[in-house]
């Protein structure tokens, strides 16, 4: 049996965590042509790639799948399990070889059917503990479902920005979401996702009822796009995940008091009026819901809207 110390197990993580990213072609094929379940209804079908990917990633359910898509995960805790186990030692040596995960989890299947579920059972915790930004994003979400076209509202401090050129910046990894505040701005150097809220609750969450101290930023955008909304464990709340470059129609957000609003002033819409706030020249609402029927009715279309080109 041999023996590594927790460095070892770190430097081996740095490099063989690589091997998920070097596979977006094979990321689970079978996921992307029917859903997890096994049934024949796709609700992904008309998503962009980036978004049925990440639809993919956090419908993981059977213990199996799980097990098997955290060994390409954290394939250098897979390889510690099997050395540990001591009846792996040639599978070991395979994988030092760095042959391909899918070849050593089917070998691991072949000779032990229940061997990946026990591994990953413990595993799956440790990862939790110890390399929270390592975890794979199943750990943390759970109820996914698809809302296509919806409204949302992203809380930041660079709405302005955001607005003028939409999201640049983000994680690109479905399977590395469970904690992005947690990892280095410079580890998101492109385009990626985007986490938001329900226009019905948006509010609340972020400032809930301290309005200027804001959760996850003073300021808001509102926009337009496709998005997987799912219960965040960590959070305790449900959010919206989106991919940044296909956000249209988006607006800054102004809040008073809780109120939202719009740069300016704002004619009336169809009996739709707001408050205008000449000193701050704000137009406010009553709530987001009212302020994005204001839009919609208006057809009030960003000229610098984003969509990413295919």
């Amino acid at each position: 049996m041999r023996r590594h110390t927790t460095p070892a197990l770190a430097l081996r993580g740095a490099r063989l965590t690589v091997e998920l990213r070097r596979r977006p072609g094979r990321v689970m094929p079978a996921l992307r042509r029917r859903n997890p379940d096994g049934s024949s209804a796709d609700p992904a079908a008309g998503l962009s790639d980036e978004m049925r990917w990440l639809w993919a990633s956090l419908n993981i359910t059977t213990e199996q799948r799980r097990a098997e898509e955290l060994a390409h995960q954290a394939r250098w805790y897979l390889q510690l399990g099997l050395e540990y186990d001591g009846d792996f030692d040639d599978l070991v040596e395979r994988m030092e070889d760095d042959e391909e995960t899918d070849k050593i989890i089917e070998a691991i299947n072949e000779r032990d059917p229940e061997w990946l579920t026990r591994w990953a059972s413990e595993a799956a915790s440790k990862m939790v503990a110890k390399y929270p930004t390592e975890a794979p994003s199943f750990l943390f979400f759970d109820n996914a479902e698809v809302v296509k076209n919806g409204w949302w509202v992203h809380f930041t401090n660079d709405a302005r920005d955001i607005e003028r050129r939409g999201f640049e910046y983000g994680e690109s990894d479905p399977m590395q979401l469970g904690l992005t505040t947690w990892k280095e701005k410079g580890a998101k150097r492109g385009p990626g996702y985007v986490f938001s809220f329900s226009p019905r609750d948006a509010v609340h969450k972020n400032f809930g009822g301290r309005y200027g101290h804001g959760k996850y930023g003073n300021e808001a955008v509102l926009f337009r796009a496709d998005a997987v909304v799912a219960y965040h464990h960590g959070d305790e709340e449900e959010q919206a995940i989106s991919w940044g470059p296909e956000a249209e129609a988006i607006h800054v957000l102004r809040f008073e008091n809780g109120r939202p609003g719009l740069d300016g002033e704002q004619p009336a819409r169809e009996g739709i009026a707001g408050e205008y706030d000449d000193y701050n020249d704000v137009t406010y609402f009553d709530d987001i819901p009212t302020l994005i029927a204001y839009v919609e009715v208006g057809k009030k279309t960003n000229p610098r809207a984003h969509r990413s080109r295919r």
